[in-house]
């Protein structure tokens, strides 16, 4: 199997990066064994500089969604909040990319304080109603 190296073509606005560093919580859909999607609520940090969305914890190794990253790279994140219940005012960003598992003695394992971590390459991002503009 060859694997296209990942790319980040994907550049976010002042106010996706802002939105992005002001939530939380996130969801991690990867693929499991057989193609079956799993979605996950994961805590991240957004790395503006590289464009990558970091996935750590405690327990990282273990988990479904690390184990299918190693199966099959394809993953989609989305995060997003409800800003107004009247009038509805949902927003929020989603993302299609790959993703890397990467272990604990990894540059950026060590980097996350010796733990075993997921980065998030977007490959492509939808956001809506997060720009002023929008």
């Amino acid at each position: 199997m060859t694997m296209e190296t990942p790319r980040n073509p994907v550049t976010f606005t002042a106010d996706e990066v802002a939105y992005l560093h002001a939530q939380p919580l996130g969801r991690l859909a990867t693929l499991g064994p057989g193609g079956q999607p799993f979605n996950a609520p994961v805590a991240f940090d957004f790395d503006e500089r590289l464009g990558v969305i970091w996935i750590s914890g405690s327990t990282m190794a273990s988990t479904a969604k690390y184990r299918n990253v190693l199966r099959n790279p394809k993953v989609a994140f989305v995060v997003d909040d409800v800003l107004s219940m009247d009038p509805w005012q949902p927003r929020g960003i989603t993302m299609r990319g790959v993703a890397t598992a990467l272990d604990a003695d990894s540059a950026a394992g060590r980097a996350r304080g010796g733990r075993a971590v997921i980065r998030i390459t977007p490959l492509r991002v939808v956001s809506w109603a997060v720009n002023s503009s929008a």
